[in-house]
């Protein structure tokens, strides 16, 4: 899905959080801009939502089955997003425009 005005996303549209990641050309420094966005923003959003809506403690030393699958819905979504940022880092937005195929932090929702 195009935006809503339909015109290329830039980085100048492109969040501030996700600027550095996209920006990024080693590996090496992908994957620390990647591991920075996972562990300060996408992991306690994940786990404050999960918790909530659930009901559970996330805490891996509860065994109960209503605990693991909240531990596997977070691990998933937190699979879903650093595959999302891997795709959107791939597309090179800092050397060309690209089409905004949907918004990216609609994504969790979507599944």
């Amino acid at each position: 899905m195009a935006p809503a005005d339909g015109k290329p996303v830039t980085l100048d549209g492109i969040d501030s959080i996700l600027h550095p990641l996209l920006c990024s050309d080693s590996e090496a420094e992908t994957e620390g801009h990647l591991a920075t966005l996972v562990d300060e923003h996408a992991d306690p959003i994940i786990t404050r939502i999960v918790r909530k809506k659930l009901r559970v403690s996330l805490k891996p030393s509860q065994g109960h089955p209503e605990n693991q699958d909240g531990l596997e819905l977070a691990s998933e979504l937190r699979a879903g997003i650093i595959s999302e940022l891997h795709r959107i880092h791939a597309r090179k937005p800092h050397k060309a425009p690209v089409e905004a195929e949907r918004p990216f932090t609609s994504w969790p929702a979507r599944k």
